[in-house]
């Protein structure tokens, strides 16, 4: 069949989901149905430093393989492609414009490539964004008109659901909370030095660290080092996250004075963190803010745990369909 990447995206109940979730570190691919059940899933390492077209075709390889796997128990091609890109993405045209954990990906024509390649209709969404799907339709914003999700790796990234809708302002640009310089010096992350980003991001929290007890962490220490190290009693490791945390609260502030939303939810590492970096996030925000505690939101952990990588491949598919059964039916 001739390709048409401009055909109208027609979903079902029954319809199925072929689910990239895309960032510097590792690529979720997920086979799914259009209400979440998930039946196949198979996870690689992103070839981050790869041109755009060879990385490209090291993920579709690894999808074939799912697809194989898919096609042996007799189970339907997918209907549509649901991808969730981190960095600096354009919707309305489906570009990936930048992307700090994705160097060799700039201004690169995402969908229309992934139309030629699986001859499928293809939404795209930001990576905070559809992980704020993700929590909207199954985890903790579920009944929940307006929340903010913090994605904290690679970056620290705002995704913003206002009145059920997704908020991605005008240059696909919105939610980069992280870039805010908080202080004259310190860690970077993928930012700059001083940056929320630095202080407060997963691979910020790795400089962090590094910075304040240089001969505990090496910068080579993974961050799930450092929370396990917390979870033992460590207290340099305590004190790494209490000093995340803080920063964390003080650096949201304009975002809850700004969107009022009813709950903050929070990604990993931060969603397993609650007693040493989420608790103080809570205090930093309750004192720079100056609300009282009933006009606070509710900063919470990230509900779906170790399934939000997935759902968050297919959210942006499932939030293309929840919107059009909607319309139908008022």
């Amino acid at each position: 069949m001739a390709n048409q990447p401009n055909r109208p995206t027609q979903l079902s109940p029954t319809s199925r989901v072929l689910g990239f979730n895309i960032n510097g570190s590792r690529t979720m691919i997920v086979y799914s149905d259009i209400n979440g059940l998930i039946f196949e899933k198979l996870i690689i390492e992103t070839p981050r430093k790869e041109p755009f077209g060879s990385a490209l075709g090291i993920i579709n390889n690894a999808a074939d393989k799912l697809l194989t796997m898919v096609r042996a128990q007799r189970l339907p091609n997918p209907d549509i492609l649901s991808a969730a890109i981190s960095g600096d993405i354009d919707v309305e045209h489906g570009t990936i414009m930048a992307s700090p954990d994705l160097p060799e990906w700039r201004s690169v024509a995402f969908k229309s490539s992934l139309e030629v390649s699986y001859n499928i209709p293809v939404i795209i969404e930001q990576e905070a964004n559809a992980s704020a799907l993700a929590e909207y339709y199954y985890g903790s914003g579920q009944g929940v008109r307006n929340l903010v999700f913090l994605s904290m790796e690679p970056t620290l990234r705002a995704g913003i659901i206002t009145n059920g809708r997704v908020f991605r302002g005008g240059r696909g640009r919105s939610g980069r909370i992280g870039d805010i310089i908080i202080s004259e010096h310190g860690p970077a992350g993928y930012g700059d030095p001083g940056s929320l980003n630095g202080f407060a991001s997963a691979a910020g929290i790795l400089e962090l660290a590094h910075l304040r007890f240089p001969n505990n962490w090496p910068l080579e220490t993974g961050v799930d080092q450092i929370m396990e190290a917390a979870r033992s009693g460590d207290v340099n490791a305590r004190q790494v996250f209490l000093e995340a945390g803080n920063w964390l609260g003080k650096g949201i502030c304009p975002l809850v004075r700004l969107l009022d939303p009813e709950v903050i939810l929070v990604g990993y590492p931060g969603s397993l963190l609650e007693e040493v970096m989420l608790n103080p996030a809570r205090q930093a925000l309750a004192e720079v803010s100056n609300l009282s505690e009933t006009n606070l939101p509710k900063l919470l952990p990230a509900k779906l745990g170790s399934k939000l990588t997935e759902m968050t491949a297919i959210a942006p598919a499932i939030h293309c369909f929840r919107k059009k059964e909607s319309a139908v039916s008022n």
